[in-house]
């Protein structure tokens, strides 16, 4: 009792206490709940950009919850739909562009470009990205920017353009090349974005979207074709769209005779018109039962003048042999029109590919010794028109040459000259509407693995030079190691791509990169745009995102949601919040500039406006 009353016992009491209250080392090292809840909230956050509406948060946060209410972490999360669309716009969207930026750093890329209106009348301009990612080692194509356009001519184009790229600290002189549509405001000779950004930037290389050059080029060709086809096709769609009664009849006509369900017949597109091809596929299937059906029809007396004019069309025997053929001829053409809209293909072999359609068409109808002089990569600019054979000298087919002795010599003679001058047509089309740099694109193929990997390598002075302002300066040093790369061992040649990403990265015994010069050059090259696909799917997110009852949405909100949608790619479940997100995460910076449109990003209609529309 005597030692509890000393004073050295009261100061170690005292001191004892003070510890006890200061916090205990594992607080230091273990995630707290708060960081905890800001994960759950930013992966809820990302699986409503990427799939819902964010008015849908306000009854999903409560489901979470429902979900465990032994579990602490949902318990405590609190999200509605205006901290939702905070997450989604001051958080989330500016992360991921900053990632964009800082991996595209003082890279060569190329933009590709497209405009559109959205439901509430507003002109966007929406921007994609291409280039060599050196975080994923592979050419890239995502979203960057959706700017909102007061005009849509040139200059405001161009300038809305460079003031982007000036923001985001990318130097326009990294600009390559840019990918838009045939549009004259674009491409025009004297006054277009083309010309303006190529007074800036020397080296910039701008390519007219290929998928719309084949889609023009097929639908002009289709006009040599009687007019009647194209009205057989429309209007046997239309004859089923809007009738319940005829569909029902229809297919259990259908299942009588084949035994299954009848294929729908799809609806033309004046935008999307090499869609026609699986319209006329479907119908050459069904054509015994369409036939048939339209002759029911006619005989019930239903007194359609429309059933009247399509029985007859189908009981033509020429209407048959014309979409056999247009059937068998477009199929090359829809093939490449799908290469070129793929996100993953080859760029080298996407336009061997074209080379190759070009060359099975002429094979059709030029004389093989003329044929056989032209360069392999001389195709865009030859003259055939003087070496085309005869009707009687093309073989148009099995299938075509089977059907057309059936018919009468007069009409045979005439289908064959149609068919013929459809070839011609769509060849000449092709050529006039290939790109102008199709020279560069077709030299590409220079830098395929396995001419990479030759000892006797072609000469690539000429398109070295071509780029000297920027992507090129050296050009002597980009020769020489052109002429090395075959000694070095390179494990992947499965394509071009992944074959160059591999050479980037080989250094020296300094730990300099051995083929820097030549590996930047080609990897510039590859990220040339070469068709507008990516940015048409774009606008269809965004259709998708804004549309009758999100007509309020900003588009600051539609531009972050995007950056979400393209960044993830559909994979919301595999996201991992980085540490600058939750850094992000703060009142501060959440509500900082969440504007009304934002937030309520939804109007509801009333009965009789939804049943009207």
């Amino acid at each position: 009792m005597a030692h509890r009353e000393t004073s050295k016992h009261k100061h170690s009491v005292k001191t004892d206490e003070i510890v006890n209250t200061l916090p205990k080392l594992d607080s230091f090292t273990k995630i707290t709940l708060s960081q905890k809840r800001k994960i759950a909230e930013l992966k809820t956050a990302t699986y409503v950009a990427e799939h819902c509406s964010i008015n849908a948060v306000d009854h999903l946060s409560l489901l979470i919850k429902g979900l465990d209410k032994q579990s602490e972490v949902l318990q405590d999360i609190k999200l509605g739909r205006t901290k939702c669309a905070a997450l989604i716009k001051n958080v989330l969207s500016p992360c991921i562009l900053e990632d964009l930026l800082t991996d595209v750093g003082d890279s060569f890329f190329s933009l590709i470009i497209d405009e559109s209106t959205t439901i509430d009348t507003k002109k966007l301009l929406c921007v994609m990205i291409r280039y060599f990612s050196r975080v994923k080692k592979r050419v890239i194509t995502t979203f960057y920017r959706m700017i909102e356009m007061k005009a849509g001519t040139a200059d405001a184009i161009s300038n809305a353009i460079l003031d982007q790229l000036k923001l985001d600290n990318l130097s326009h002189d990294k600009l390559l090349g840019l990918g838009v549509d045939g549009a004259n405001t674009n491409v025009g000779a004297h006054h277009s974005v083309s010309t303006i950004l190529r007074a800036i930037s020397p080296d910039l290389v701008v390519i007219k979207c290929l998928c719309h050059s084949l889609h023009l080029a097929a639908e002009e060709a289709c006009k040599v074709f009687p007019r009647h086809l194209d009205f057989m096709v429309r209007e046997t769609h239309s004859w089923f769209s809007m009738s319940t009664k005829r569909q029902i009849e229809y297919a259990d006509l259908y299942r009588t005779l084949e035994g299954k369900t009848p294929k729908k017949i799809v609806k033309l597109s004046n935008t999307r018109w090499l869609v026609r091809l699986q319209a006329v596929d479907a119908i050459l299937d069904q054509w015994d039962a369409l036939q048939l059906h339209f002759k029911m029809t006619e005989s019930n007396n239903e007194r359609c003048y429309v059933a009247l004019q399509l029985h007859g069309m189908y009981s033509t025997p020429e209407n048959k042999i014309y979409l056999q053929f247009l059937s068998s001829t477009l199929k090359s053409i829809i093939g490449l029109n799908r290469l070129f809209q793929s996100s993953s293909a080859d760029p080298v072999k996407l336009f061997q590919d074209l080379n190759d359609a070009v060359y099975s068409i002429l094979q059709m109808i030029i004389v093989p010794s003329q044929l056989a002089k032209v360069p392999k990569y001389g195709l865009a600019k030859f003259d055939f028109k003087q070496f085309c054979m005869s009707t009687d000298c093309i073989h148009f087919g099995y299938e075509f040459n089977e059907s057309i002795s059936k018919i009468n010599p007069q009409s045979a003679a005439e289908m064959k000259q149609r068919c013929k001058d459809f070839l011609v047509v769509l060849v000449s089309q092709i050529q006039k509407r290939i790109p102008e740099n199709i020279d560069i694109l077709e030299r590409m193929t220079t830098f395929s693995p396995q001419s990479s990997s030759s000892q006797v390598k072609p000469d690539i002075t000429a398109i070295a030079s071509r780029f000297k302002h920027g992507l090129c300066t050296e050009i002597d040093s980009t020769i020489k190691e052109w002429n090395l790369v075959h000694r070095a061992e390179i494990t992947n040649k499965s394509s071009t791509e992944s074959f160059w990403a591999e050479v980037n990265e080989i250094t020296d015994a300094g730990g300099n990169k051995k083929f820097g010069n030549i590996s930047k050059l080609v990897l510039g090259l590859l990220s040339l745009p070469f068709s507008n696909a990516a940015v048409e799917r774009a606008f269809s997110i965004v259709n998708i995102i804004k549309d009758k009852l999100r007509n309020r949405m900003s588009t600051g909100m539609v531009e972050a949601i995007l950056h979400v949608r393209c960044t993830l790619d559909a994979e919301c479940c595999k996201f991992e919040p980085t540490a600058a997100m939750l850094k992000r995460f703060n009142s501060e910076t959440v509500y900082s500039m969440v504007g009304e449109d934002d937030i309520v990003v939804m109007n509801t209609l009333s009965t009789d406006e939804i049943e009207s529309s």
